[in-house]
């Protein structure tokens, strides 16, 4: 017999608070982070190096999350007079390189980027939450690539392993918080970056275009990229009440291509 408990179910529907804050915001993953949030009820601050569409029911901002005062300043500010309670660190630089070819330069910047940003942010937005005693829901974008090897991807790949240790280690310092940090591991998904695995799959693989997007979908079990959409259905997850105890860890959305 299955007693059903009618009080106690957390919602999946509500979100942590109204406040989001969404990187890389400009297209792809990130842009569909933000529609998504705003679909579910949040105010949402939409960030991009690069210059936004209007996306309807968002707050845009030209941001380099490299850059730690405007960063800091950003975030401090919130939105309408409140902290950002959802933060979602999606922006990224992929660049392919040979390893023995790969510059410092390039490593210094993936890393300013891919993780100096998201500790940035992290940063400034716990400050803010802890001041005011408000809960919060950080989410990291790391990648199959942080938790598998992939050729010619050294910097990158080091970059996305970084952000899981950087998950787990904030998640414990700001678990007295109620301040929940987690990642996001997405496979091959369907944006501008997967356009340059495949270019460089053509040289690797020694075939065409065509050649290197069967090669990429024939990976994957389920036998298809993941969509933007379905990395924001998980951010959503994580920024809602019902994910309140889920912290420290990484979510993988791969249709099970490293499943073995």
């Amino acid at each position: 017999m299955i007693v059903k408990n009618e009080n106690h179910y957390p919602s999946l529907n509500t979100l942590v608070g109204p406040n989001a804050f969404v990187t890389g915001a400009a297209r792809g993953t990130g842009r569909a982070c933000v529609e998504a949030l705003v679909a579910m009820g949040a105010n949402v601050m939409a960030a991009d190096i690069m210059d936004i569409d209007d996306i309807p029911g968002a707050s845009t901002v030209k941001l380099d999350v490299a850059d730690e005062s405007a960063v800091t300043e950003v975030i401090k500010k919130g939105l309408g007079g409140k902290p950002f309670q959802i933060i979602v660190n999606n922006a990224a630089l992929y660049r392919r390189a040979i390893f023995e070819e790969h510059s410092t330069e390039l490593l210094l910047k993936t890393f300013a980027v891919n993780v100096s940003g998201p500790f940035y942010i992290m940063r400034a937005a716990a400050q803010a939450l802890i001041a005011v005693k408000l809960p919060g829901a950080f989410i990291n974008m790391s990648s199959i690539a942080g938790t598998h090897a992939h050729k010619n991807c050294a910097g990158y790949c080091a970059s996305k392993s970084a952000i899981l240790g950087l998950t787990r280690a904030t998640a414990l310092d700001l678990a007295p918080y109620d301040i929940t940090v987690n990642a996001l591991c997405p496979g091959t998904v369907q944006t501008e970056m997967i356009k340059q695995v495949a270019e460089g799959l053509t040289e690797e693989l020694n075939t065409d275009i065509d050649g290197a997007w069967a090669y990429l979908n024939n990976k994957i079990p389920l036998g298809r990229m993941q969509t933007p959409a379905d990395i924001a259905a998980s951010v959503c997850f994580l920024a809602s009440q019902g994910a309140r105890s889920i912290t420290g860890t990484h979510l993988t959305i791969d249709g099970g291509e490293k499943a073995g």
